[in-house]
């Protein structure tokens, strides 16, 4: 029996990568990759564990029992959530560090109160950790959960999924992992294209490699995303491309609808119906770089005059909105340049 994780071509082998459901060495190798190819360390005393394991696991059923840990909930992670737990192979718990996203709050970033307008707990086993309600923020020092070890040994997984490494709760389901010999796996969207002080860049060339070799395999998002775990000596083998989720029902259900949906925004907004639009989403915030589109929008603006106006939607909110409204007053003629902010609680 196989489960897989399908994506661009790839696909991880749940059943052979975990070690359940009575797979054997040969069967293994017959796979695309078999738990041999993902063990940081090979030795004898491994897969004796792992056939141990095996026989365990037969004697309780034959699904998959896949723990989540994860910060807190996040918008665009839930439909990869229910879509696992739809799953017939697997039995999903997601592990939740914190409450944060739950209840409006401020984001300092953008400036603006949030709250998302969409259910983010239904259709999926969870539990938020004991200590979720006392954390209020989300930074790598504040996320602490000593009860996940715990938490993950009633539910007694097969297998970890870990949301990034860099939280203490990451470290400390990844340290459970490793002295219970339950196979852990990373997702996260680390890169190198951000500069980075001397003493992180120094940190990191010590202390990665050891801390990425104890993952079994990694779920990557993209070229840059292995590359960063390929600098820090990740063998490629154990990458599995699988990026980020969308709600694929409520994208699906306006692509069904995109004609009204598109009249209705070009009215709504003053835009004719053949003008060019672009559309930017996300924080309008320094780290985002909001300013480069207007750039642009100079540079062609001097450059070709004759050519028709197009418009630039942002879709987003910061602390540069008001800076940004006033750049686009000031220098970007408005015959050859529409300006649109564009903003939604969800």
């Amino acid at each position: 029996m196989q489960y897989q994780f399908e994506c661009g071509g790839h696909s991880l082998d749940v059943a052979s990568f975990v070690g359940v459901n009575g797979v054997s060495d040969a069967d293994a190798k017959n796979r695309k990759m078999s738990s041999e190819d993902f063990s940081p360390v090979s030795s004898s005393k491994e897969v004796v564990t792992t056939h141990q394991t095996s026989e365990k696991n037969q004697l309780r059923d034959d699904k998959i029992r896949f723990a989540l840990v994860v910060s807190h909930p996040i918008q665009h992670f839930t439909p990869f959530y229910r879509a696992l737990a739809q799953c017939e192979g697997i039995v999903l718990k997601v592990f939740f560090c914190c409450r944060v996203g739950l209840e409006p709050y401020f984001d300092r970033e953008m400036n603006t109160q949030i709250a998302w307008n969409m259910d983010l707990l239904s259709g999926y086993d969870h539990m938020f950790l004991p200590e979720a309600s006392e954390i209020a923020r989300s930074g790598p020092l504040k996320i602490r959960n000593p009860s996940v070890g715990e938490e993950l040994a009633k539910f007694d997984p097969q297998v970890v999924l870990t949301h990034g490494y860099n939280q203490l709760t990451m470290l400390f389901a990844l340290w459970w992992c490793r002295r219970n010999k339950v196979p852990a796996m990373l997702i996260g969207d680390s890169e190198l294209l951000h500069q980075r002080r001397v003493g992180v860049r120094f940190a990191k060339r010590v202390l990665l490699p050891f801390l990425l070799s104890q993952y079994k395999c990694f779920l990557t998002t993209g070229d840059n995303n292995e590359a960063y775990y390929a600098h820090y000596g990740v063998d490629r083998r154990r990458f599995f491309r699988s990026p980020f989720t969308i709600d694929e029902a409520n994208y699906r259900a306006a692509a069904d609808n995109r004609a009204q949906l598109r009249q209705a925004f070009r009215q709504a907004h003053g835009i004719g119906p053949d003008e060019f639009v672009v559309l930017t989403v996300g924080k309008l915030s320094d780290r985002k770089r909001p300013y480069d589109l207007l750039a642009v929008a100079e540079t062609l603006n001097s450059t070709a005059r004759a050519s028709p106006p197009f418009h630039i939607v942002y879709a987003g909110d910061g602390a540069n909105i008001e800076d940004l409204r006033t750049t686009v007053a000031q220098e970007i003629a408005s015959h050859a340049v529409g300006f649109r902010q564009c903003r939604s609680p969800g």
